[in-house]
């Protein structure tokens, strides 16, 4: 909570707020990066669609089945470690939430 109290008691709400500010600006760093991850993912599908062309132009069946097994293996590993990046994505995005929250809270009590 932020009071006002004397100038000391003002002094250590201020810099709560600036360590709160500087936390959330690291959150909001970590989500930058995994928004960076996310245009990798779409650089990926153009990928897939590339390699779903190439598989399409195999005239002989069993190779382009066995291709598309090597291609969807792969996949799922990549798919996996996207998910593991949203989930932390979304958990920085609600931490930074709530921070924001507590910081408009405490400050609205001194309007």
């Amino acid at each position: 909570m932020f009071g006002f109290g004397g100038r000391r008691d003002v002094v250590q709400d201020l810099h709560r707020l600036w360590d709160t500010y500087r936390e959330i600006v690291s959150k909001q760093h970590h989500v930058r990066s995994e928004l960076e991850k996310v245009y990798v993912l779409e650089r990926r599908e153009a990928e897939l669609k590339a390699h779903l062309a190439r598989i399409r132009s195999i005239a002989d069946m069993q190779t382009a089945t066995n291709e598309a097994r090597r291609i969807l293996q792969e996949e799922y590993h990549f798919v996996a470690l996207i998910e593991q990046h949203a989930l932390r994505s979304r958990q920085r995005i609600d931490e930074q939430l709530s921070l924001i929250s507590r910081v408009k809270r405490d400050l609205s009590r001194h309007r």
